[in-house]
């Protein structure tokens, strides 16, 4: 994993979504958002809570979510799509 400054255009995205959060999962967010970093070339780290981590695939252009194992690697990576509502509560 190495930290990264997120690109303006995930910056744009992510303060759009977090616009249109619920106040509940507004909450959930502060709870986990972490300083973006990439996980994968594709895959960049938005929150953690455990072992869980929520991203947001580049190549996929979608919210999701996975493990992170041992080593730090990703594992079990899944999309829920182009809405960080719709991962969120899966962290």
């Amino acid at each position: 994993m190495t930290r990264s400054t997120p690109t303006r255009s995930i910056q744009q995205l992510l303060d759009k979504e977090l616009a249109a959060l619920s106040p509940e999962l507004r909450a959930r967010w502060m709870s986990i958002s972490v300083p973006p970093a990439h996980l994968t070339s594709t895959v960049v780290l938005l929150g953690r809570h455990d072992t869980t981590v929520l991203g947001y695939d580049e190549a996929e252009e979608e919210f999701g979510t996975g493990e992170l194992d041992e080593a730090g690697e990703l594992r079990d990576w899944g999309t829920w799509g182009q809405r960080l509502a719709w991962a969120l509560p899966h962290v």
